[in-house]
């Protein structure tokens, strides 16, 4: 919204404390950021499973596939 991710969390009070959430909510910007800088940080462009087929592909048989290609 207005150029910045939005995230709502609605959640059971009765079943959560605030604490709890805000904890959550927290580490879950953290992983993001990790996630961010690490994309940031990236000087080539690398291809995902997703990138290749329309089928769904695990990254462990993609990985795979990779390493057969490049020793070809």
């Amino acid at each position: 919204m207005d150029g910045k991710l939005t995230l709502v969390v609605t959640y059971d009070k009765q079943e959560y404390r605030e604490s709890t959430m805000q904890a959550l909510l927290a580490n879950y910007k953290k992983q993001l950021l990790s996630i961010v800088d690490h994309c940031m940080q990236q000087t080539e462009t690398e291809l995902t499973p997703s990138d290749v087929g329309s089928k769904p592909m695990s990254l462990d048989t993609f990985e795979k596939l990779l390493t057969r290609l490049n020793d070809l």
